[in-house]
């Protein structure tokens, strides 16, 4: 009896090792159980039995073709039915508008990118092309890979229409990984000419940024700027991306080629303007931002920065005359912003810094004076100009704090302006609204 079971057992196992070898058995149960979600998508289970079958074929088969493919249709099966329910959305939509213009965008807040699915589909179809023996078996993973690229790009343009950036990137990057699979098979290009490839390539690199893969926007802004490509916004967004991760050489160079094939792009200029603001380069930056505002004159806030510019010059200047001519062209530059905008706080707030800095400059060298009577008459002077200075300063307090309330800075000014003009009241009054803001 003995002997007996263990026979028994011995079978058993043995027609368990030949049933997982059956590959052929395994892809047609899986292949039902895919046409039974597709005649019925809510039938999820049947969906689960098919990927666990695929799994179970790729383990006991992996080096036939058939195997992969069925794990390529039981991954991409999800991917098609998403892309469909979207199509569904946007005819039902289109429709919609006919008699109604103002019949609300499809709503895709909830949809969920089949990140997982995709990359499996593509991995399996690939593996089965590279596998596959015969023509048949090449065409079926060459239209799987044909068709998750399709779907993706539906789902792909969802995203991108809601605006739901991050969530665009992964449509949309694979389907430059499927076209270089084909095309590094010798198989027809997604694409249909080099321009288009690019333009796909730049709008994922511009969304991967957004979903924070810094690695791959920078991997496909590298790609397209070595290509040369004629897309200005990658060498400022390549740029910055090198600024950001410290190269600077390498991040400047980008800027320059960029000016030099686009020299009229605002979007390099602006990139260029930044990286100067940092570097706290303030003679380039005056060239700069002379440039943008000849391209954009009505743009206030190039002018508000040309006036930061021409301060900090003016604090940098040893030579008083130049730093009083980059305080009086700073001011220009000032009131030109309030002559286009009123409420403007930058500016407000600035001008009455300018003049009071200079007034309290003013104050320490009048606390460096002697008692002669010539240093009494500098003193007298000096504080004749320091009082005019603060009279200048006030207003533009007085409005910046109308503008904002609670702003430190301006209260501190306004404070020790009133007890110099010794309106105690005001200062008191003053000092009590910064005490309330610790």
């Amino acid at each position: 009896m003995r002997k007996f079971s263990l026979l028994v057992l011995a079978l058993t196992f043995i027609s368990g090792i030949a049933l997982a070898q059956d590959p052929a058995k395994l892809i047609k149960s899986g292949t039902k159980s895919l046409a039974e979600y597709r005649t019925d998508p809510t039938n999820t289970d049947a969906l689960m039995s098919a990927r666990k079958i695929a799994m179970e074929a790729t383990s006991a088969a992996p080096d036939i073709s058939g195997t992969w493919l069925l794990m390529g249709n039981a991954q991409a099966a999800e991917i098609s039915q998403l892309a469909s329910s979207v199509l569904d959305k946007n005819t039902a939509y289109q429709a919609a508008l006919l008699t109604d213009p103002s019949a609300p965008k499809p709503d895709y807040s909830s949809l969920v990118v089949p990140v997982e699915a995709s990359q499996k589909a593509i991995e399996a179809y690939n593996q089965a092309y590279t596998k596959a023996l015969k023509k048949k078996g090449k065409a079926s993973s060459e239209k799987g890979l044909r068709q998750v690229a399709s779907d993706m790009s539906i789902i792909g343009n969802a995203m991108l229409g809601s605006d739901r950036y991050a969530d665009a990137y992964t449509p949309l990057n694979d389907m430059i990984k499927i076209n270089d699979i084909l095309v590094a098979n010798d198989l027809t290009s997604l694409f249909d000419t080099p321009e288009k490839l690019e333009q796909q390539k730049y709008l994922t690199a511009v969304v991967a940024r957004s979903a924070g893969d810094t690695e791959n926007a920078m991997k496909l802004h590298k790609e397209l700027y070595d290509a040369g490509t004629q897309e200005p916004a990658i060498y400022g967004g390549y740029a910055s991306m090198l600024l950001e991760a410290g190269d600077e050489e390498a991040g400047v160079a980008a800027l320059n080629k960029g000016r030099e094939m686009f020299p009229d792009n605002k979007e390099i200029l602006f990139a260029e303007i930044n990286y100067y603001i940092g570097k706290g380069d303030y003679q380039t930056l005056e060239t700069k931002l002379q440039e943008a505002i000849a391209q954009e004159p009505d743009n206030i806030g190039l002018y508000n920065a040309l006036g930061n510019v021409y301060m900090n010059l003016s604090q940098e200047a040893t030579d008083p005359a130049k730093a009083s001519s980059y305080e009086d062209k700073s001011i220009g530059y000032y009131n030109e912003v309030l002559s286009r905008d009123k409420a403007n706080l930058d500016a407000t707030y600035s001008i009455g810094s300018m003049y009071f800095n200079t007034a309290v400059k003013k104050s320490v060298e009048i606390n460096e004076l002697g008692t002669s009577k010539a240093e009494q008459a500098k003193y007298d002077a000096l504080n004749a100009e320091i009082n005019v200075l603060f009279d200048k300063a006030l207003p533009y307090f007085e409005q910046a704090i109308q503008l904002d309330a609670n702003d430190r800075n301006t209260l501190i000014a306004l404070k020790e302006i009133y007890a110099r003009k010794n309106d105690y009241a005001k200062s008191k009054e003053y000092g009590a609204r910064l005490d309330a803001l610790k």
